[in-house]
Parts: structure tokens; C-alpha cells; sequence
């Protein structure tokens, strides 16, 4: 009977994990770049036609699958974000469009 009721209690703490791993998943991640900011980019780099600008400006690296204030590498190239002390969205602080300098 003790070996059924551990079995049964395995179960249902299996359950639990399963339930609240799902809502954690299902959950829209935090964007670290505050929303307004990250449509006002969109919209600007949405409205460079590519063919009209160098490829090595800067524009070309803006890639929106990703924040734009967390992103790193070769992403999102001559954006600054400002970072909050609190837990607050970053902020877009200023945009460099030429790569050459």
C-alpha cells in the first residue's frame, strides 16, 4: 500500500511540473526594449529601401527576431540602448546609420 501511494504521488507531482512548465513556456518572453521604441525602429528601417543605401551601413544588421536593446554581435549594429537601474524596458538612445564612421 506505501509503495502505491508513492507511485501515485510521483504522478502527481509529475502533473504539477508538466502544468506550470507549460505556463511558463506559453508566456510571451519580456522584451527588454520598451515596445514603443522597438515599433519606431521597425518602422524607420521598414521605410529604407535597401537598394538605396550602401551595404555597409549599418540598417542592413537589424534583424527583429531578436531585441534590439538585448541582442549582441552582429545584430542591431549602431543602436544604444540606456540600461535602467530598476527593472524597467531599456531605451533606444541613439541610432548610427554608417558603418565606415
Amino acid at each position: 500500500m506505501a509503495n502505491q501511494r508513492v507511485s501515485l504521488s510521483c504522478s502527481g507531482l509529475s502533473s504539477i511540473v508538466v502544468a506550470v512548465l507549460i505556463t511558463f513556456i506559453s508566456r510571451p518572453a519580456h522584451s527588454r526594449t520598451l515596445e514603443s521604441d522597438a515599433e519606431v525602429l521597425r518602422s524607420f528601417t521598414a521605410s529604407i529601401d535597401p537598394n538605396s543605401v550602401p551595404p555597409y551601413l549599418f540598417i542592413s544588421t537589424c534583424d527583429f527576431k531578436m531585441d534590439p536593446c538585448e541582442s549582441s554581435g552582429e545584430l542591431f549594429l549602431g543602436i544604444l540602448c540606456s540600461t535602467p537601474v530598476d527593472n524597467s524596458s531599456s531605451r533606444v538612445t541613439a541610432i548610427d546609420l554608417d558603418g565606415i564612421g
